[in-house]
């Protein structure tokens, strides 16, 4: 008979300042009605009734689609800085062509480095290595390859849904 590994939760209560956190981020994912398939996705990778796998499935299916989804937002605010380094016609206009050619060619390592500039209030280099380890175990399951349940790196791709979404929602108000 094969068993799950026991959790244990200690939960203490909400404090004034994290209560109203919360209140504040309800009201901001409800006005962001475009991307509730993708709070609906991260909620599921959050039930605890479900296997470690399934939460992973669902965390990173989340995570990837909201990168999609907010993407052509931030590579705009990228061409527009790089914009800002001349204003010769020439460099204008090279922008442009890069900026067309490059239109539906990043990867989702590409699309989440480049989100990350916006939206990693720390602006180290973690967040996207923790990206790309956790795309490597998601690639090596997608292509067949039987990973534990136990390692798949499920709270990290939450951590990482969490604060993009909460970073990217909140720079939208």
């Amino acid at each position: 008979m094969d068993v799950g590994q026991p959790i244990c939760y200690l939960s203490s209560p909400l404090n004034k300042d994290l209560s109203a956190r919360v209140a504040e981020d309800i009201t901001l994912i409800l006005q962001n009605g475009d991307l509730e398939k993708v709070v609906r996705l991260h909620a599921q990778s959050l039930d605890r009734s479900i296997d470690n796998l399934r939460a992973f499935i669902s965390a990173w299916s989340a995570l990837e689609i909201l990168l999609g989804n907010i993407f052509p937002f931030y590579q705009e605010m990228l061409s527009a800085e790089i914009g800002k380094v001349s204003a010769s016609p020439g460099f204008k206009s090279y922008l442009a062509r890069i900026t067309k050619i490059m239109k539906d060619k990043h990867n989702i390592k590409d699309k989440f480095a480049i989100i990350s500039m916006f939206l990693d209030e720390e602006q180290n280099n973690s967040d996207i290595e923790i990206f790309r380890k956790v795309k490597k175990i998601r690639d090596r399951l997608s292509h067949g390859e039987q990973i534990p349940d136990e390692i798949l790196p499920t709270k990290d791709v939450q951590r990482l849904f969490e604060k993009y979404f909460r970073n990217h929602i909140r720079r939208r108000i």
